[in-house]
């Protein structure tokens, strides 16, 4: 019996240190999108000023 509990206390170590890596992954995962939306907003932004700039001098 107790090298059956043994085992099972393995097994759920591992499943518990698995599941911790799939956590980080995800997390880092999550804050490479984030990243990369933050810099998608700043070209949006960047990309409607200049174009309003140009409209602006084109029909003024």
């Amino acid at each position: 019996m107790p090298s059956n509990r043994v085992k099972l206390t393995k097994a759920a170590i591992h499943t518990a240190r698995d599941a911790a890596k799939a956590i980080a992954d995800y997390s880092r995962d999550i804050a490479e999108v984030k990243s990369n939306l933050a810099l998608l907003k700043w070209m949006i932004g960047f990309n409607l000023a200049f174009t309003l700039a140009i409209l602006w001098k084109v029909f003024t």
